[in-house]
């Protein structure tokens, strides 16, 4: 009998559903389901779990063909490894990925041997992700996996349940469901900090991860080299705003008024006071650099690197991956270091790298003779004594004195102009705030040729093709409409730049065309009344 009353008031629970439901359609009409910022969703989430090589059979043999393309096509290779060749594969994100077309190592370098190296580096994937390709990268008998990972530790979560976001998609449809979910969320998510991140909880997945990467494949009796990732200590900025803090904008100004040791006085007293150090670290860093304390700068670079927590590597992982390596007995390629010893000062900056972490391709020799020297090391696990002999004559090659171009020879390459162009353009409107990463770009842009900064105010459509031509960039971004409406961002950042180099006609002129499109776009106001105290001074 108590089952019976439960199962009626049950069915009219449901029936009642139902009615509510058929009410509201038929007075409010269907619901439009918002769709996942696609393709980045796609890539992101529903394909992590699909295999990414398929075996098809392909002029007269049996190869390995990538099924998820991408950024581009993954290479290809044989089913069936040949006695002599050493199949070596580089995964991870972004920076891995980048090391493809730069790899300067060719397939014959190792006499009576051939260096198969494949590349299957995918842009955003977190060690989780890289985790999965490492899982399938073992069925096609690997010799080697080089692993290069850190860079984008920002997703909320580690996997992705395909059957339960199907079901949740289809449930959205009927407002019974849609309003209960949005109530839930309110509530969960109400004073959540869209840049709060849980670093403990962070770090340790990490590491989780790549001890999995590593003891995984060692089952297999495979080999492993596990990399550090360079940091570029000077442009690893957050996305984060700056604080509108009273010490922060005087700790700015004083290093503005060439104020030093001022400056490092206010801004080591804001540390003090405040968890939020992120750019309390990253001010005082450039305070000691004027200073020539290049020691201290360098030790609040990278705390500042630490605090941003954001899509780049930090010391902290570097130091995971240094101690996984030690741990589990495996090689290192510390790629953090080599940078550091190669830049001047011991700060890695924009002569390094093109954004806040991803090289340019010339600095991808430091890579290539990296892995050589590891792999034609005396105790090699790579090559045997024999091979070693052989091949003695080659390590002259990754002996050699490294010369990488200057930023102004860069700046003469459209690729890499339109790559920093396209930068700073999207940091400029990603948000109404104040963009470092977006004044470091301009700045960039300046340094390669003044020239190309001047010029800019020409280039609004040739910026958001820019933007629109780059897939994995939110549409808003390219949206002409959008677009129009956010242009004043990227005069008052122009004018920014400008204004912290002392050039203070340029900036007061691009604060002005700022203001004329929008007057109550309050930051070109804010940088108008600062060109206007320093030129106060100046007198």
């Amino acid at each position: 009998m108590k089952i019976k009353n439960i199962t009626v008031l049950i069915i009219v629970l449901l029936l009642a559903v139902i009615a509510l439901e058929s009410y509201l359609q038929t007075k409010y009409g269907p619901i439009t389901v918002e769709e996942e910022e696609q393709p980045f969703f796609k890539y992101a989430y529903e394909d992590i779990n699909k295999k990414l090589y398929k075996k098809v059979f392909k002029n007269e043999k049996y190869m390995y063909v990538s099924q998820r393309q991408y950024y581009e096509n993954y290479a290809e290779f044989s089913a069936k490894k040949d006695n002599d060749v050493i199949r070596l594969f580089i995964i991870g994100g972004s920076v891995a990925h980048g090391w493809e077309d730069p790899m300067s190592i060719p397939s014959d370098f190792i006499t009576g041997k051939k260096l198969e190296i494949i590349n299957v580096g995918m842009p955003g994937y977190d060690s989780y992700r890289v985790k999965l390709i490492a899982r399938e990268l073992l069925q096609y008998e690997p010799d080697l996996i080089v692993v290069l990972s850190g860079n984008n530790e920002y997703f909320p979560k580690q996997g992705f349940n395909p059957i339960a976001y199907s079901l949740n998609k289809f449930l959205t449809r009927f407002y019974f469901y849609n309003d209960l979910q949005k109530k839930i969320f309110r509530s969960r998510f109400k004073d959540r900090n869209p840049f709060e991140r849980n670093l403990g909880k962070d770090l340790e997945r990490y590491e989780n991860n790549i001890r999995d990467i590593v003891r995984n494949i060692q089952k297999k009796g495979v080999s492993v080299i596990l990399c550090t990732l360079p940091i570029n200590m000077k442009g690893s900025i957050s996305a984060r705003p700056v604080p509108v803090n009273k010490q922060i904008l005087l700790g700015k100004l004083l290093i503005e008024d060439k104020k030093f040791y001022e400056a490092i006085e206010v801004l080591r007293d804001f540390i003090k006071k405040t968890d939020d150090n992120l750019y309390g670290y990253y001010y005082l860093a450039k305070a000691y650099e004027q200073i020539e304390d290049y020691k201290s700068a360098k030790e609040n670079y990278l705390f500042s690197v630490e605090a941003a927590a954001d899509d780049f590597a930090t010391p902290s992982k570097n130091m995971k991956i240094r101690n996984i390596s030690k741990e589990e007995k495996v090689a290192l390629i510390d790629l953090e270091s080599i940078f550091i010893n190669f830049a001047k000062q011991n700060i890695t900056d924009r002569e390094i790298f093109a954004d806040h972490c991803h090289l340019w391709d010339e600095y991808y020799r430091l890579f290539d003779n990296a892995l050589l020297k590891e792999i034609f090391k005396k105790d090699s696990k790579y090559l045997n004594k024999t091979d070693l002999e052989k091949n003695k004559s080659k390590q002259q090659y990754f002996s050699d004195q490294f010369k990488p171009p200057s930023l102004k020879e860069f700046g003469k390459i459209q690729e890499n102009v339109n790559r920093i162009i396209g930068y700073a353009g999207f940091y400029s409107i990603e948000n109404n705030n104040i963009s470092e990463r977006a004044l470091y770009s301009f700045e960039t842009l300046y340094l390669m040729d003044p020239g190309l900064l001047s010029n800019m105010r020409f280039l609004k459509e040739n910026i958001r093709e820019l933007l629109e031509q780059n897939q994995y960039i939110s549409e808003d971004a390219s949206d002409k409409k959008i677009f129009d409406s956010k242009w004043k961002q990227i005069l008052y950042h122009i004018g920014e730049t400008y204004r912290r180099m002392n050039m203070l006609e340029e900036a007061l002129d691009y604060f002005n065309k700022a203001i004329a499109l929008n007057d109550t776009y309050y930051l070109p106001y804010l940088g108008r009344t600062l060109v206007y105290y320093s030129l106060e001074n100046k007198e």
